[in-house]
């Protein structure tokens, strides 16, 4: 990472820190899905295939059984951002896609493409059954969308439906990933693209285990 990149997301941490601590641990921990451990103060919430701790007031995140590793400033920053800006909105029935995200969805559109479509087809448009072993080790639960898909819960209230169309001789494999209509209340447009192309990555390293 970039000095200047590493610079910019410290200060995007150090700002997410004094919102979160303006709001109370029990209406975070509410409206996030998060639990709140009023004991030793801090909230769990699992993100992915992992559980992590976050301090109260203070902000600080650490990985529940490995409270020594580094997190990356990315995770961070995104979890920060999906407990301060939880609402608490129930998820729906309703899947939509990145475009028609308001105030982003279609600005954006190319890097969430490139950061998370496009690796999701370079790895699993050959092999989408691998696509669904995967997602089941991060508790997903396939779906109907597709010739293969996944819905995979990226963060409590964070559903995502990871899709691949496996093609044949005349066309190549495609992809897609849909959103519940839910997330609006969770996820800004820029944060849907970190937390996709975090969950393919993630997705990519459990599939290569399993090899």
């Amino acid at each position: 990472m970039k000095k200047y990149e590493q610079n910019n997301f410290i200060i995007a941490r150090k700002k997410a820190r004094k919102k979160f601590k303006e709001i109370p641990p029990q209406e975070l921990a509410a409206n996030s899905g998060a639990d709140f451990q009023s004991d030793n103060n801090r909230l769990r919430l699992r993100f992915l295939a992992d559980d992590y701790f976050i301090d109260y007031p203070e902000g600080e995140i650490y990985l529940a059984d490995k409270q020594d590793k580094e997190i990356d400033l990315k995770i961070q920053i995104l979890i920060l951002y999906y407990l301060n800006k939880a609402s608490g909105a129930q998820v729906k029935d309703e899947l939509i896609s990145y475009r028609e995200i308001p105030h982003g969805g279609n600005q954006y559109y190319d890097i969430f493409k490139r950061r998370a479509i496009d690796p999701l087809v370079n790895k699993f448009g050959h092999q989408p059954e691998k696509l669904i072993e995967a997602g089941k080790k991060l508790n997903g639960e396939t779906a109907d969308t597709g010739d293969y898909s996944i819905t995979i819960p990226v963060l409590p209230k964070v559903p995502m439906t990871l899709i691949i169309w496996a093609g044949d001789d005349e066309l190549p494999p495609s992809g897609n990933i849909l959103l519940n209509k839910s997330i609006l209340g969770y996820l800004s447009a820029k944060d849907i693209y970190v937390a996709a192309g975090i969950t393919v990555k993630v997705l990519t390293k459990t599939a290569e285990n399993l090899e």
